[in-house]
């Protein structure tokens, strides 16, 4: 849903590039941001902090072209998930991350700590990206299957079905985990 106040924050700041303006429409939506990208990052707040000033940097650079078919949180935080994926390829985290063809006892397996293997953070951490962003956007952000089908450019059914694969996966990691303990 949109909020009239930030429509006509966006148009006084795009006419005028006035920096209070500005400093509004940031502390109504940069604390979402972050929030979302320290999510996305699993606590790592440094990460956090760089893909929320980037997103900030390259929405502001197409502000202009902002039509107001979503609301601009969703379309903010559709910037902050781009740069969280830059910020993986950047980071070639493809060799440390799980893939879909890893079974949950591989995960168990690769953890050393017994504590990091009742972690939450680790269970959160070991899905595949694709799933962890949807798990996130949808049952932490509180986002529609429609805004996260538009924010990530897939078929709302795609969100629904990885929605839905990643609470087994992780249904099934704590199974495990809760089977070793006890």
């Amino acid at each position: 849903m949109q909020h009239p106040i930030d429509r006509l924050l966006v148009e006084t700041w795009l006419l005028s590039r006035d920096e209070a303006t500005f400093r509004l429409l940031y502390r109504r939506h940069a604390a979402a941001m972050w929030w979302l990208a320290l999510r996305l990052t699993g606590g790592d707040e440094i990460a956090a902090e760089e893909i929320t000033q980037n997103a900030w940097l390259r929405a502001v650079e197409r502000l202009h072209l902002f039509r107001w078919n979503a609301a601009l949180r969703t379309w903010l935080c559709g910037f902050v998930v781009f740069c969280r994926r830059e910020q993986i390829r950047r980071e070639n985290f493809d060799n440390q991350r799980f893939t879909k063809s890893e079974d949950i006892s591989a995960i168990s397996e690769k953890s050393t700590e017994p504590a990091r293997r009742m972690d939450l953070q680790a269970a959160f951490m070991s899905l595949p990206e694709t799933l962890r962003e949807v798990l996130t956007l949808h049952d932490l952000e509180g986002f529609k299957h429609s805004e996260i089908a538009e924010l990530l450019g897939i078929a709302e059914g795609t969100s629904k079905s990885r929605l839905s694969e990643a609470r087994r996966t992780f249904r099934t990691f704590f199974e495990k985990i809760g089977a070793w303990l006890f």
